[in-house]
């Protein structure tokens, strides 16, 4: 499966488009590309469950 595919068939948080700090080095409002982006997005989501953060919390879900 390549990145394309995955992004193609994943649903992402519809508020993913709210973030607009620097994820792994880059400032994901600078990003062009969408797969980029969403990389970076999974980058984020990844980084915050590693440092024990509830999923509920990360999603800010009630």
């Amino acid at each position: 499966m390549t990145f394309e595919t995955f992004f193609a068939d994943a649903k992402l948080n519809p508020n993913a488009h709210i973030i607009k700090e620097v994820i792994g080095g880059y400032r994901i409002a600078e990003i062009e590309t969408p797969l980029t982006k969403q990389g970076r997005y999974i980058y984020k989501l990844v980084n915050e469950l590693a440092r024990s953060r509830k999923i509920k919390q990360i999603l800010r879900q009630a």
